[in-house]
């Protein structure tokens, strides 16, 4: 089974582009599995996608104004017997300090 590794770079709002990019997997007809938040500087989302639907993804991440690396669209040609999982790592470039967060104490 292979993987996919997509990675972008956005001044846009975290939100917003993190968003968009589920959608766009959802639109490919794949699912996010996990996403994981650094601070407010990265995210990584975890996801499967049906094979044929691919280069479909790959267009759709294009088209949010992402600066994209990952499979060009030759090798996002994959089999579409399969879902196919990724990850799609998301740096955020910003002026924003890092986003800090109580982390309560643990008894014992």
């Amino acid at each position: 089974m292979r993987l996919l590794r997509f990675s972008a770079v956005s001044r846009a709002d975290r939100h917003v582009v993190t968003d968009a990019c589920k959608e766009a997997i959802g639109a490919s007809g794949g699912w996010v599995d996990d996403a994981l938040f650094y601070s407010n500087k990265a995210v990584t989302l975890r996801f499967t996608v049906p094979g044929a639907a691919v280069p479909a993804l790959r267009d759709r991440l294009e088209a949010l104004d992402l600066r994209l690396d990952g499979p060009t669209p030759e090798e996002a040609a994959v089999s579409a017997a399969a879902d196919v999982p990724g990850t799609l790592a998301l740096t955020f470039v910003h002026d924003e300090p890092d986003l800090r967060r109580d982390i309560p104490a643990v008894p014992g």
